[in-house]
């Protein structure tokens, strides 16, 4: 039975999978006439590509592109920074951050999010790194933690950074 899309062909059960048939073998008829040029079985095959010039000196010279700056990682946080609380309305997840902008950050998180998220806290100053080993047993995945065992989150990291405070700034 023919396959229903390709009348031409044989029937999808018919053909090995994964393998390259020769159009012959099919039947085609790769010398009809048309309004195209005819095919032929060497026009099937891919022609080599060739990734460089043969003549190097006719290309552009490149610019050299200035060193980069190294990437500052999570721990970085600059002095308008403010660490956040990041929530789920009615979860005890949370996520503990820092942004120079919380709410541009949330708008951001919200993006990828199936979940309302809210900005449940914000303070000033570079209390995520310590907050993250502070509540490091209750770390769900990346800076996401699960405050439901010990209450409200709000005032469980207000108290940390309460404590934590004289050490950090």
């Amino acid at each position: 039975m023919p396959d229903p899309l390709h009348p031409t062909l044989p029937a999808r059960h018919e053909r090995p999978a994964y393998t390259w048939e020769d159009p012959r073998r099919l039947g085609l008829d790769l010398d009809a006439t048309s309004d195209s040029p005819p095919i032929s079985v060497d026009d099937l095959r891919f022609p080599p590509t060739h990734h460089c010039q043969s003549d190097h000196t006719k290309a552009a010279p490149r610019e050299v592109e200035p060193p980069r700056q190294k990437r500052l990682g999570s721990s970085y946080q600059p002095d308008s920074s403010h660490t956040y609380l990041i929530g789920i309305k009615g979860s005890g997840l949370v996520k503990i951050g820092w942004a120079k902008d919380p709410k541009k950050r949330l708008a951001l998180l919200q993006i990828g999010h199936p979940m309302v998220l809210s900005l449940l806290w914000v303070t000033k100053g570079p209390y995520e790194r310590a907050l993250h080993r502070r509540f490091a047993g209750h770390r769900v995945r990346g800076e996401w933690f699960d405050f439901t065992p010990l209450g409200d989150p709000v005032e469980v990291v207000e108290a940390a950074v309460a404590e934590i405070g004289a050490t950090v700034t």
